[in-house]
């Protein structure tokens, strides 16, 4: 579980395999080498990344694990191979625990073969409200998107006007019949600029975990189903006027704040969120603003007390990782 994340990912590469859930490297947003995170990180934290809405979440691709659970016992749950993953699937319990449940050792995940091919389609010039519905339309449809972001025109992501982003993969003549249905859906004025692979790696790289709002004091995810991302910037009102962007076809909202009015604005955020169904997660701030905001929204009541009976029959004492998802009693 130790084993650096950067590791993983070059021994797969050789391979011309890859984790396709594409695990967020968050590590930008805290000054972190890029090499410093590990597989069990990003399995402990469900760290996925723009492939999310496609590919599924960290969770999906686990098949087993070996832990130590708070009461000192040694267990496994699932095996090495789908097939093999019976009985109680813990190892999905466990990811995104943020190791408050039991001190994983070993862990085993699905891999998948590398797209030989991934393009991306610039779409410029379009509104929130165009752009937001377009990602759902194109996430609808029989394109299969593997990336799809709305970036507004913004010193943060340093574009002079507004761009959906779409990413295509798979074996190249595919993707080039893909490229032109998509021209399809289009407005006729609109324009499309195509980055071959190495661009469309170096931006995904930036949309990736929060990459372009990397230098901002407050950085948040708003987590919201796709058809209400732009009802939901609509009733954030001033907060459109903050850094921001969408990712996993409009799921995620990234969102940049300044210092001074963070704490209310996030509780504010969070009741306007809580209404469509969605949560807001605390990425990035100042000690005493993710003290007094919380990292977390907080969860319905029958949803907390079951939270709360999970974490006692694996750790009664809470000793693993105490207040981080459970405040001591």
């Amino acid at each position: 579980a130790g084993t650096a994340l950067s590791d993983i990912e070059t021994a797969l590469s050789q391979h011309h395999q890859h984790l396709a859930f594409e695990p967020a490297n968050i590590g930008r947003l805290y000054n972190t080498p890029a090499t410093s995170g590990t597989i069990g990180g990003v399995f402990m934290a469900n760290l996925s990344g723009p492939r999310r809405f496609l590919a599924g979440a960290a969770r999906d691709h686990i098949l087993g694990v070996k832990a130590v659970s708070g009461r000192g016992e040694i267990y496994k749950s699932g095996g090495n191979v789908i097939k093999n993953v019976t009985g109680y699937d813990l190892s999905k319990l466990l990811t995104g625990s943020w190791g408050t449940l039991s001190i994983v050792t070993e862990l085993a995940f699905k891999v998948l073969p590398r797209p030989s091919c991934s393009i991306s389609v610039g779409i410029s010039g379009m509104n929130a409200a165009a752009g937001l519905a377009l990602l759902g339309r194109i996430a609808q449809s029989p394109l299969q998107a593997s990336g799809l972001a709305y970036l507004p025109a913004s010193s943060a992501n340093e574009l002079s006007e507004s761009l959906c982003l779409v990413r295509l993969e798979g074996v190249r003549i595919s993707v080039q019949e893909r490229i032109k249905e998509l021209g399809k859906m289009l407005p006729d004025a609109s324009s499309l600029t195509e980055y071959e692979q190495e661009q469309s790696c170096s931006l995904w790289t930036k949309i990736n975990g929060a990459g372009l709002l990397s230098n901002r004091p407050v950085v948040l995810r708003l987590s919201i189903p796709p058809a209400s991302a732009h009802s939901i910037m609509e009733e954030a009102g001033s907060f459109i006027e903050h850094e921001w962007y969408a990712d996993a076809a409009g799921a995620w909202l990234w969102l940049a704040l300044a210092e001074e009015n963070a704490i209310d604005e996030i509780s504010c955020l969070r009741r306007r969120i809580a209404r469509h169904g969605g949560s807001v997660v605390l990425f990035k701030a100042a000690e005493d603003i993710k003290r007094q905001a919380g990292i977390f929204s907080a969860l319905p009541p029958a949803l907390s007390t079951l939270n709360t009976r999970i974490k006692h029959s694996f750790d009664p004492n809470n000793v693993l990782n105490p207040d981080r998802l459970f405040i001591r009693q």
